[in-house]
């Protein structure tokens, strides 16, 4: 098990260099690769991810947070977040998960939120 945890490290890091690389498909799937960890390090990685970078960069760090263990509890948290574009994002990582919370929280928003295009995205994925 030590073993696994130290090379689960390394390619951590390099999961980290490439998601700044300059072929945009290389840096969206290091992002989603760090789903598959499902550490403390790479859910506040997607998190961050998801709160700051570009659009296509936050869905595919929120899908990759919907694959991680504590992620959708982070992803419900976020659906509260002033940015409109972290909560779009949010609604697509919460759309892989067919809970009967989570379809409440959907159609919840699809009514409330003060974004058409945040209640729309909410709509879809129901």
């Amino acid at each position: 098990m030590a073993i696994w945890y130290i090379r689960a490290n390394g390619m951590i890091s390099d999961l980290i260099n490439l998601i700044s690389d300059p072929d945009p498909e290389v840096g969206l799937t290091a992002i989603l690769s760090m789903g598959a960890f499902s550490t403390p390090q790479t859910d506040e990685i997607c998190s961050d991810v998801l709160q700051n970078a570009g659009e296509l960069e936050r869905q595919v760090a929120a899908e990759s947070l919907a694959r991680s263990n504590s992620g959708r509890k982070i992803l419900i948290t976020a659906l509260s977040s002033d940015d409109l574009l972290t909560r779009r994002a949010v609604i697509h990582g919460l759309s892989l998960h067919r809970s009967l919370e989570i379809v409440g929280l959907l159609e919840r928003t699809s009514v409330e939120d003060g974004q058409w295009i945040v209640r729309t995205a909410a709509s879809e994925a129901l």
